[in-house]
C-alpha cells in the first residue's frame, strides 16, 4: 500500500512541479520548496522558500498517548496553511512526513486520517530509524566526499543520532528525550536553585540516558559504537553535525552574540566553548527578564536551555571539541530521495 502512495506522490508531480516536503515535528511544521538543479549561477540543490508554524503538540501528549482534539485541529489547520503555502511557491503536491509525536500517539491512525482528510495528501509517519536516515542524507548533503558523518538531531519528543557515509546510514540509535522532555523536567527548578546540585543531578541524568542509548546494541552494553570515535589522531575522525531547531536557534543566537546581522549560513561550526558562552548569556537575560530581546521568538527562547543541555551531552560523550550546526535536515533528505521512502522507514508497517 504505501509503494503505491511513494508512486502516486511521484506520478503527482508535473515536470513544472517544484519538489518540497512538509515536516510534522513535535514543535514546529516546517515546509521546505527545494530546485535540485540550482538557479542561474548557484548549482543545486538550493533552497527556493521555506516557512514554519509552531504547533507545538508534543506538549499535548498524555501518559498514555493521547492528544486532545483542539491539538488535532489546530494541527490540521496549520499543515493546511503550509499546504496552500507550498502552492503559492511553484509546489501543488509537498510530500508530508510526520515524526516522534505521531508515532506516540495512542490514536495516531485517526490522527492520520484527519490531516490526509484535510489537505487530499498522504501522510506519512517516519520509524525513528526513518527519521534519522532521512535526517543524516538531508545534512550529509552539504558534505561531499567519504569522510563518515556523525549526526544528531535534537527533536522535541525525540532525539537520533545516525552515521555513516555519503549520506548512506551505516547506524542509529533513537531515544525518547527531547527538547520538551527536558523542559519538563527542568520546570521544578525555580531560578534561585538554578545552580544548585539538583541541576547538576538533572544534568547528569540526561547524560546517563543518552549514554545507555548509545551503549546498546551489537558492539556491547554500555560500549558506544566504534564508528562514533573521535578521538585526536585517528586517521578517519567522523565530522560531528547537528540538526534540527535546536541546531538552527543556535547559529542564529551565535551570529548574534558576534554582532552579526546576516543569516546564518547552511553550516556554521561552533566548539564546547561556544556553546558555554550561548548559556552564559541565555542565564544572564534570564536573571534580568531581557530574554525577548533575542532575535528568535518566545517558544524557541523557552526551548533553547534545553536543547542546549542535550547539546551539551552529546557532545561530552562523543568527546568532540568542536561540531558544525546544519540547517540541512530531513526535510532535504526526503526531497534528495524523490520522496521515496522504503517501507522499513515507516511506522506501524
Amino acid at each position: 500500500m504505501r509503494e503505491m502512495i511513494n508512486k502516486a506522490d511521484r506520478l503527482s508531480k508535473s515536470k513544472k512541479d517544484r519538489p518540497g516536503c512538509i515536516d510534522l515535528g513535535s514543535s514546529y511544521f516546517r515546509l521546505l520548496v527545494a530546485d535540485l538543479k540550482g538557479q542561474g549561477a548557484t548549482p543545486g540543490p538550493v533552497m527556493l522558500h521555506e516557512s514554519r508554524k509552531y504547533a507545538g503538540w508534543g506538549e499535548f501528549l498524555g501518559e498514555g498517548g493521547g492528544m486532545p482534539e483542539h491539538a488535532i485541529e489546530r494541527a490540521s489547520s496549520l499543515l493546511a496553511e503550509l499546504v496552500n503555502d507550498a502552492a503559492a511557491h511553484g509546489c501543488r503536491s509537498p510530500w508530508i512526513v510526520a515524526t516522534n509525536t505521531l508515532r506516540r500517539a495512542a490514536d495516531s491512525r485517526a490522527i492520520q486520517s484527519a490531516l490526509e482528510g484535510r489537505v487530499s495528501m498522504a501522510v506519512r509517519i517516519l520509524s525513528q530509524e526513518g527519521e534519522a536516515a532521512m535526517s543524516l542524507r538531508g545534512a550529509a548533503s552539504l558534505y561531499p566526499g567519504s569522510r563518515p558523518l556523525v549526526l544528531a538531531d535534537p527533536g522535541g519528543t525525540s532525539t537520533e543520532i545516525a552515521w555513516g557515509r555519503n549520506g548512506v546510514m551505516d547506524g542509529y540509535r533513537g531515544f525518547d528525550i527531547g527538547t520538551h522532555t527536558v523542559r519538563r523536567m527542568m520546570s521544578g527548578l525555580s531560578r534561585r536553585r538554578a545552580s544548585n546540585p539538583l541541576s547538576r543531578r538533572l544534568e547528569r541524568a540526561v547524560s546517563d540516558r543518552i549514554s545507555d542509548m548509545l551503549g546498546r546494541g551489537a558492539e556491547g552494553p554500555g560500549k558506544i559504537p566504534e564508528a562514533l570515535s573521535v578521538l585526536p589522531g585517528k586517521a578517519e575522525s567522523p565530522k560531528i553535525v547537528f540538526t534540527g531547531g535546536t541546531a538552527a536557534s543556535l547559529s542564529i543566537l551565535w551570529l548574534f552574540m558576534r554582532r552579526m546581522s546576516a543569516e546564518p549560513a547552511e553550516k556554521e561550526e561552533l566548539s564546547t566553548r561556544a556553546i558555554a558562552l550561548i548559556e552564559e548569556r541565555l542565564r544572564r537575560l534570564a536573571a534580568m527578564g531581557r530574554e525577548r530581546c533575542l532575535p528568535l521568538p518566545p517558544e524557541r527562547i523557552a526551548r533553547l536551555p534545553a536543547g542546549l543541555l542535550i547539546v551539551r551531552s552529546i557532545a561530552g560523550l562523543l568527546d568532540a571539541d568542536s561540531f558544525d550546526m546544519a540547517l540541512r535536515d530531513l526535510r532535504w533528505g526526503v526531497i534528495l530521495s524523490n520522496g521515496v521512502i522504503p517501507e522499513g522507514y515507516l511506522a506501524n508497517e
